[in-house]
């Protein structure tokens, strides 16, 4: 149980050292060894020798430390059964009762600061972890020109366009074939500008409804899939042309030109400009793995139809995709409930 967690990691080898901000020198196992060393011992230096194991299971009650009050918890020994049980591992009761312990050994303040401590050097080992860097790096990337470098400091999510946004676009687009094509293809299978660029006649399996992508962002090959308009649309132009063809012909800086110019038309580079975003062809991306997500489709699959290598860069569109979980907030806000403005007249 989580009590009983914590309280192992506070008594294997400090529970006898003071700590605190009061630095008072260590005591307890070097009493046996002649003239000890004194050392100040200080929650960092505590925290700073801990697992990341034990420090995640310690910053858990970083909030339950900050808000809790003095009452004492009813029915102690029932949480205690719990937790020995292994029967709640949620943040609710047990966090307060491996708290009160834990104050009960430290004090308030001392706890306090020690939690803390071990909060600051689990995010610290985190953020330096080479997987976290790997996964900030590939999330930047996905944020090609939306967001400015300066601000890639911090984790941004993109604007994305709406299913409304990307059918007026589509709409918009249909006088002129090729550009229409370049718009729905990004939309279909979100490849990268420079994926696009890259795909040749060769790498259409149509009636397969797929598209092979070659040397993809990270060298990697893989297969997207599209849709059987999409595909019919292709076929018809790419009708009669070698199979070493590029299917597009253009640079992926001319295809984000073709898309800037249609989604100003229908005002959506102005409203990307109100929210402090930059739009490009990237954004079509980021609808359409928004708009899958949203739709239900598993993040394990979305995640190698992206070609992302790690799976916390694709769960950042868990983030982004609300509106898959509106049917739950329908059915649990007060404000959707028809009623809620009705007075009980008895």
């Amino acid at each position: 149980g989580q009590r009983f967690a914590v309280l192992r990691i506070l008594d294997f080898r400090f529970l006898d050292f003071a700590i605190g901000n009061d630095r008072r020198t260590l005591k307890g196992p070097f009493r046996r060894t002649p003239k000890p060393k004194l050392m100040a011992l200080t929650p960092e230096h505590f925290a700073s020798v801990l697992t990341e194991e034990q420090l995640e299971l310690l910053a858990e009650f970083a909030d339950v430390f900050e808000d809790e009050d003095d009452d004492e918890i009813e029915d102690t020994d029932k949480l205690e059964a719990q937790a020995t049980a292994g029967t709640s591992r949620n943040l609710h009761a047990v966090p307060q009762a491996a708290s009160s312990a834990v104050r009960s050994k430290l004090g308030g303040k001392a706890a306090l600061n020690l939690i803390l401590a071990a909060q600051k050097a689990l995010q610290k080992k985190k953020y330096q972890a080479p997987e976290f860097q790997g996964h900030r790096n590939e999330w930047n990337s996905e944020l090609d020109l939306e967001v400015d470098d300066c601000d890639k400091s911090q984790i941004r999510l993109p604007a994305v366009p709406t299913r409304e946004h990307m059918r007026l676009i589509l709409d918009a687009s249909e006088r002129k074939m090729r550009d229409h094509l370049i718009i729905r293809t990004f939309y279909a299978t979100g490849v990268r500008r420079s994926e696009l660029e890259a795909v040749k006649l060769a790498d259409l399996y149509l009636k397969e409804l797929k598209i092979f992508i070659r040397s993809g962002k990270g060298d990697k090959d893989r297969y997207v899939l599209l849709d059987k308009k999409t595909a019919r649309l292709l076929d018809d132009f790419t009708y009669g042309r070698a199979l070493d063809d590029p299917i597009f012909d253009i640079e992926d800086q001319q295809m984000n030109r073709v898309v800037k110019k249609y989604a100003k038309e229908v005002g959506l580079i102005d409203r990307y400009k109100a929210m402090g975003r930059n739009f490009s062809a990237h954004c079509l991306r980021h609808a359409y793995a928004t708009h899958l997500w949203e739709s239900g489709i598993d993040v394990f699959i979305l995640r190698d139809l992206l070609g992302h290598r790690f799976l916390g860069t694709t769960r950042r569109y868990i983030a982004i995709g609300v509106g898959r979980v509106i049917s739950d907030y329908e059915a649990h806000h007060p404000l959707c409930d028809e009623g809620f403005w009705e007075t009980d007249d008895n």
